[in-house]
């Protein structure tokens, strides 16, 4: 009895012995191969990361070549406006509506080199009316907020007055919506070459 006890304590400590031995095994070859993934998926990540830095440098490199030919086309556009607009609203009649606080002086230079004939009125004089014309430019300042202009605005609806906006500056969110709830055209940063080209090619329509 004895002897088959002892005999029964060793082959359970060495069933003990052997799964433990297995266990380890099992561990140590487990964490070689969560090693080798976690390798793997580093380089994976590194060559990822190579690949996207090779494109933003090409993207980079693309947008100053773009940024470039734009300033190039400007500079050519500022250097060469009076020879491609000479005479495009030749017989056109246009009345630019200012509170007198814009400079207008950029945007009639612009409009005299396209031959329209032009008459500026002040909006402070509440006198601009009647408007014989065939465009009216609406020049906004910023100080101007939406509502000072809803009433000129709806009247020259109302009288079926062909007209635009101007602004010399970037037209606010708040603008944006304005016009496009209104169906306005709008020109913002009118002093900007491009910017002058489309609202020559509206007006010439």
């Amino acid at each position: 009895m004895y002897n088959i006890r002892i005999i029964s304590l060793l082959t359970v400590s060495i069933f003990i012995s052997f799964t433990l031995g297995l266990l380890t095994g099992f561990s140590i070859n487990g964490s070689e191969v969560i090693a080798y993934q976690q390798q793997d998926t580093i380089e994976q990540l590194e060559n990822t990361l190579n690949k996207l830095k090779e494109v933003n440098k090409k993207l980079n490199a693309d947008m100053k070549e773009i940024i470039k030919k734009q300033k190039e086309d400007c500079a050519f556009l500022e250097a060469h406006f009076a020879d491609i607009f000479k005479n495009k609203l030749i017989g056109e009649k246009i009345v630019i509506l200012t509170s007198g606080k814009n400079n207008v002086e950029i945007l009639l230079d612009s409009l005299k080199k396209t031959g329209a004939g032009i008459e500026i009125k002040n909006l402070d004089e509440k006198t601009f009316f009647p408007v014989v014309c065939d465009f009216i430019i609406l020049q906004k300042d910023k100080d101007e907020n939406n509502n000072d202009l809803d009433g000129i605005i709806k009247f020259l609806k109302r009288y079926k007055q062909n007209f635009v906006v101007v602004q010399d500056y970037p037209a606010t969110d708040e603008e944006k919506k304005y016009y496009a709830r209104e169906k306005i055209f709008y020109v913002d940063e009118i002093n900007n070459v491009v910017k002058k080209v489309k609202l020559i090619l509206f007006l010439s329509k």
